[in-house]
């Protein structure tokens, strides 16, 4: 009963490490250093580049603050922030 469980760890052990060996390398070298260390272990490579994919998308998260994505100002006196082209105020709390 404990084998399988012990296999499992060691291949989360395996992409973990995998993981962060990769994560670590330059971006550009990143694709062939994941194929040198998976080889024909296309499992490890999949479970190894969905979290790079996922860490690839946010990188930029927050890099632009909400008030200008939504396209809205802040104005300095009062603390609003006025969405562009509509004919309300909001007020941040």
């Amino acid at each position: 009963m404990m084998e399988p469980i012990l296999k499992r760890m060691t291949r989360w052990q395996t992409i973990k490490d995998a993981f962060e060996r990769v994560r670590r390398e330059d971006p550009g070298r990143r694709a062939a250093l994941l194929a040198e260390i998976c080889a024909s272990d296309e499992e490890l490579r999949a479970e190894v580049e969905s979290p790079l994919r996922s860490l690839d998308e946010a990188s930029d998260f927050l890099e632009q603050p909400a008030v200008e994505y939504l396209g809205w100002t802040a104005t300095r006196s009062s603390g609003a922030s006025v969405p562009s082209g509509r004919p309300w105020r909001c007020s941040i709390i």
